[in-house]
């Protein structure tokens, strides 16, 4: 089972924030399920059929619960972006302005160099790197809970297949 901490599904930039009031103004993004993180069972063939859409049930909803946040987090991964390419433009424009007329590509690569050493540059790094993790647990998450609804599915599938035969089969033999 994954720790799933609070922090994972905090959404830091001012627009997300406000992405997220207009679209839960607009629309229900799911919350966190009551139940726990879902596993599968090492044997689902003997799980009862109620059991079995019991799970996929929650798993759905967890599915459907990290997708929002997926989709906030993925907002907020956008807004950092931006927020760094413009910190890094107007570092550059500062240590470029720094050394006057003169651009020559040592001087150029110095006023990179120099963007590069910026507290706010390497702060909007920082929180870059951040979301892009938040973003990458939350696409694995998302994935698990896809691949083990599939299986579900995929069991469901089988018994439904197995009852038309046993219906058909007891048809035919009586």
């Amino acid at each position: 089972m994954p720790s799933l901490r609070n922090d994972l599904w905090e959404v830091q930039s001012p627009e997300a924030r406000k992405i997220r009031r207009g679209v839960s103004a607009s629309y229900d993004l799911p919350g966190r399920p009551d139940s726990p993180w879902p596993t599968l069972p090492k044997q689902l063939v003997r799980l009862r059929d109620e059991s079995l859409m019991e799970l996929l049930a929650e798993i759905h909803a967890w599915m459907a619960h990290v997708g929002g946040m997926l989709f906030l987090q993925e907002i907020d991964e956008r807004f950092h972006q931006e927020e760094l390419d413009r910190m890094l433009a107007q570092a550059y424009e500062s240590a470029s302005g720094q050394m006057g007329e003169k651009k020559s590509e040592t001087s150029v690569t110095r006023a990179k160099a120099l963007r590069e050493l910026d507290p706010d540059v390497q702060e909007a790094k920082s929180e870059l790197r951040e979301t892009k993790g938040k973003v990458q647990a939350l696409e694995y998450l998302h994935s698990v809970l896809e691949r083990n609804s599939f299986l579900l599915s995929r069991e469901l599938t089988r018994r439904l297949g197995r009852v038309d035969k046993e219906v058909r089969t007891a048809r035919y033999s009586s």
